[in-house]
């Protein structure tokens, strides 16, 4: 098993990042296995100011769209949508993670934990 998750927009990583505030971002995550059945995972992708926060004040927690790519690959994505960031601060930290469950087993994994910050964007009304 081995999966990779980056931003859409700029084909990098999201772990140690900055990310605009206001900005539509998609997070892609490919997990490789063997035989996959899209229909057997969820993925969700938790932010939140301090890891220590409960789920319930998590300030993004989004479910992924799961497709399938070949037998051997599965892709997520999470839509992040202007709104999720347009009320945070520059410099602001976000600790997050990338979870995966597999439904017939009732298995969860993480499958990256990590941070990003922040970012003031020059244009401020996202309207």
């Amino acid at each position: 098993m081995r999966s990779t998750i980056k931003r859409e927009t700029t084909g990098k990583k999201l772990k140690n990042s900055k990310i605009f505030r206001g900005d539509t971002e998609n997070i892609i995550v490919r997990f490789m296995a063997g035989n996959l059945i899209p229909e057997n995972f969820e993925f969700k992708f938790t932010c939140k100011i301090s890891e220590l926060d409960p789920d319930s004040d998590a300030v993004i927690q989004k479910e992924a769209t799961v497709t399938k790519i070949s037998d051997t690959i599965i892709e997520a994505k999470f839509s992040i949508a202007s709104g999720d960031t347009e009320f945070l601060e520059p410099k602001d930290k976000l600790y997050y993670d990338v979870q995966m469950k597999i439904i017939s087993f009732n298995q969860i994994y993480t499958l990256e934990k990590g941070c990003f910050e922040i970012e003031a964007d020059i244009t401020q009304d996202n309207s």
